[in-house]
């Protein structure tokens, strides 16, 4: 504490803070353990050097102090990881739907993870990161693909592969016609509810999309959605 006050003194707020663990079971922790270590280093360094410490306790300090190039690699691994806290922040959001971000939220972690190739140790971490993301969740995956597709912020689905983007309209096309018999007959029950007056209203959010005249109509459905203008990612 005495060393963090005379090396913090411009900033309080770092003071008395204590060295992190990385828990496996808890998100993030690897971020906030590098962070913090990297924040206290000064003061690590302060204590190593201390002359009032016996020589065996100087020396097990030193050895936890960072050389330059691992104080190097600490900063690239942090800018690794901060954007998957980002991204854990967004998707776990109480108050708003997070379903139509999925897809979004991890197109922009696999574009940033291929951007770090600055040392062999964070080339190989932000490889390994993108396979086990990957393994983990698919563009194909019907529920989060139909819920952004259905979003209009994200419907245009233009952070996909236009194959991707195809195969994804057509599955919304191929959800909607399963929706109706061959007499156009809808196959769902429309959710009423009921008005302050207590007549049965059904909402506009509860009815079904359009569906083309005929089946053959898909196609050019399909295209003119393909090819409507698109927001920037």
């Amino acid at each position: 504490m005495e060393k963090q006050i005379s090396i913090f003194s411009h900033d309080e707020k770092v003071i008395g803070h204590k060295l992190m663990a990385d828990v496996p079971t808890r998100w993030n922790s690897s971020l906030d353990m590098l962070e913090r270590i990297l924040e206290q280093m000064p003061a690590i360094m302060a204590v190593a050097s201390d002359t009032k410490l016996s020589k065996s306790l100087s020396e097990n300090v030193r050895s936890s102090c960072l050389s330059f190039d691992e104080q190097s690699d600490v900063e690239n691994l942090i800018e690794v990881l901060t954007p998957f806290k980002r991204a854990t922040i967004i998707l776990c959001a109480e108050n708003c739907p997070t379903m139509i971000k999925v897809l979004v939220t991890l197109a922009k972690l696999k574009m940033t993870l291929q951007k770090f190739n600055t040392t062999p140790v964070v080339k190989r971490v932000a490889a390994k990161m993108e396979e086990e993301l990957f393994k983990r969740a698919k563009s194909d995956e019907e529920i989060p693909l139909l819920a952004a597709m259905l979003s209009p912020d994200t419907k245009s689905l233009n952070f996909l592969p236009d194959s991707e983007r195809l195969a994804a309209h057509q599955l919304l096309m191929t959800k909607a016609l399963s929706m109706v018999d061959k007499n156009r007959n809808l196959l769902l029950d429309i959710k009423k509810e009921k008005t302050t007056d207590g007549i049965d209203q059904i909402s506009s959010s509860d009815l079904p999309p359009s569906l083309p005249n005929e089946v053959t109509d898909v196609e050019c459905v399909q295209k003119e959605v393909l090819h409507e203008s698109e927001s920037e990612f």
